[in-house]
């Protein structure tokens, strides 16, 4: 059920970058039912209002820059020992629909089809389990990379295609060396793509600002581009309940 890298090696026996980075193949039915008996026994909670994913997508085959710094990488292009799956369901189910074996050398255009190929096995995977939240009458949300962009390079990660009610696309600036005024950039090219329906809630990495004084900025950007909600990720170095409760005082009068 693991993903496999390019080199054959599964992440069950060798996870990258960290150890608990082992990956189940979205492309395998058994895998989707596994999940959804996960969830199974939450749906039925009366108080729970719906189901949060994260992690929905493939390794990091390339990491942040601030992150291949941390783990000593360059990852100047697609490296084969980050580049998942290629487990045999994959080749065979890619096989079915293009007639190309994924072990032979692309084309641009066949390297574009073994991408998408990827990608619709991630938008499946969101879109089925969707729809089996929601014939509960539960709401579904998803953590998600920063910008559809960075999403489709870093993580193969096309969230743009999901039925999703809430996402929450993790806007933590410093990974990718940008100031605070990114986020607003982000939070455009994120609202651009996505269904009106859905709500769109900024997350901010509260240790990537030094003082309230920074955080507040970044929440006021949030509001200036309509977000409907933000989301706080880590530790502060601050005291972060009083400023936001000093903050919401503040709106309120």
């Amino acid at each position: 059920w693991f993903m496999i890298n390019k080199k054959g090696i599964s992440c069950a026996d060798q996870a990258p970058y960290v150890g608990y980075y082992r990956w189940l193949c979205p492309s395998k039915k058994k895998v989707r039912d596994y999940i959804k008996e996960l969830i199974r026994p939450y749906l039925d909670l009366e108080l729970l209002s719906g189901i949060h994913f994260d992690y929905i997508r493939y390794p990091d085959v390339i990491l942040p820059i601030d992150l291949q710094k941390k783990y000593g990488i360059d990852q100047y292009k697609e490296l084969d020992e980050y580049d998942f799956c290629y487990c045999s369901d994959c080749r065979d189910l890619f096989y079915q629909k293009t007639g190309l074996d994924i072990h032979r050398d692309f084309s641009d255009e066949e390297a574009l089809l073994w991408k998408q190929f990827r990608y619709d096995n991630i938008n499946q995977l969101v879109n089925e389990l969707s729809e089996y939240v929601r014939s509960y009458s539960k709401k579904i949300s998803a953590a998600v990379f920063p910008t559809p962009e960075i999403a489709l390079k870093l993580v193969r990660q096309e969230w743009k295609k999901w039925d999703l009610d809430i996402v929450f696309p993790m806007l933590y600036h410093r990974f990718y060396h940008k100031d605070i005024e990114w986020i607003g950039q982000g939070i455009i090219e994120g609202k651009d793509i996505i269904n009106p329906k859905i709500e769109y809630c900024a997350g901010l990495h509260l240790p990537f600002f030094e003082n309230s004084h920074e955080l507040i900025k970044a929440i006021e950007i949030c509001r200036d581009r309509n977000c409907e909600g933000v989301s706080f990720f880590g530790n502060s170095p601050f005291d972060f309940y009083s400023v936001l409760k000093d903050y919401i005082n503040c709106r309120k009068e």
